[in-house]
């Protein structure tokens, strides 16, 4: 995968400081289909470390990942907004 020099996280602790910042990553399983799950990195763990989350009960994803390897995508900060300001930038900015 091709990574921009500013993006390049070149050491093993870097990748691990980054995962326990900002835990919160998409699972991607062979299948293409994704799940958002917060998860625990255990850096002393096997050979790069070991991360450990859980599915909600209902999510049926679990079964496709379950022993097997996934890619995991960590995109850093991320933060919830008031509906409220929905409104506010659709009257601002309105498409319509």
């Amino acid at each position: 995968m091709q990574v921009p020099d500013k993006w390049d996280m070149a050491s093993r602790e870097l990748i691990h400081l980054f995962i326990n910042q900002y835990g919160f990553a998409t699972v991607v399983s062979i299948d293409l289909e994704g799940s958002h799950l917060p998860l625990l990195l255990i850096a002393s763990e096997g050979e790069n470390g070991t991360l450990y989350g859980h599915f909600a009960r209902n999510n049926p994803h679990w079964k496709s990942v379950a022993r097997t390897r996934v890619l995991c995508i960590f995109n850093g900060p991320h933060a919830d907004t008031n509906s409220n300001n929905y409104l506010a930038i659709q009257r601002e900015f309105s498409t319509l």
